[in-house]
């Protein structure tokens, strides 16, 4: 099956696993990322229009119609059987509308983030793709309230090639030893649970975006 995924960009995060385990499956996949063309403004633009359909509609007009319009082209060249997006924040219901009539491709939609963005963001992408997958079995019922037809529980998995034991010297040890270690974007209810068990005592190491911007 040939399957282009639509995401933010590829390095060791969700996209890139999806990708690896596509093509690891036989699949032919090819992979669109809105990051590169947003360049220093793609983390703010992705904060804002997740946030707001108001910054996504201003973001319409200056960036996100050029980076729908390469989807389309991109999908013209490569005649995709399904448009797999991830999150889909910068895909505009009209691009997916456009595919699955133009290129008669199935569209979906994996959204990781449930239900934190949902009514921001989801409920307004969501009913136009053909299925979607949440990763909170809870929120089935809401995108059914929505219209969506298709709606799938696909919870979150390791990818073994990459998240496996190693062995450290004492030197990396000292260096990266915890008890315990969070990996994620930093919020401030996250920061909260960060700093009630480093008040217990419990030593936490901490990696992902904007921490170091923030104590916590």
């Amino acid at each position: 099956m040939k399957v282009l995924l639509l995401g933010s960009h590829m390095n060791y995060n969700l996209e890139h696993y999806v990708y690896m385990n596509l093509v690891r499956l036989g699949h032919d996949a090819r992979f669109y990322g809105y990051k590169e063309k947003l360049e220093r403004l793609a983390n703010p633009v992705r904060m804002a229009i997740t946030r707001s359909k108001m910054a996504r509609d201003i973001a319409n007009m200056l960036w996100l119609n050029k980076v729908n319009e390469e989807i389309k082209e991109v999908a013209v060249k490569f005649r995709p059987d399904l448009i797999l997006s991830i999150k889909g924040e910068a895909v505009k219901p009209s691009t997916v509308e456009w595919v699955k009539r133009e290129l008669n491709a199935k569209t979906a939609l994996w959204y990781p983030d449930d239900p934190r963005f949902f009514n921001s963001l989801v409920k307004h992408i969501a009913p136009s793709y053909d299925s979607v997958f949440t990763a909170s079995e809870k929120m089935i019922s809401a995108y059914k309230e929505l219209g969506c037809k298709n709606v799938h529980f696909l919870p979150f998995a390791c990818e073994p090639t990459v998240h496996k034991k190693v062995k450290l010297n004492e030197e990396k040890r000292r260096k990266y030893e915890a008890d315990v270690v969070f990996v994620g974007t930093y919020t401030r209810r996250r920061a909260r649970f960060i700093n009630a068990l480093e008040n217990a005592g419990i030593m936490v190491k901490v990696y992902g975006p904007y921490w170091k911007y923030f104590k916590h």
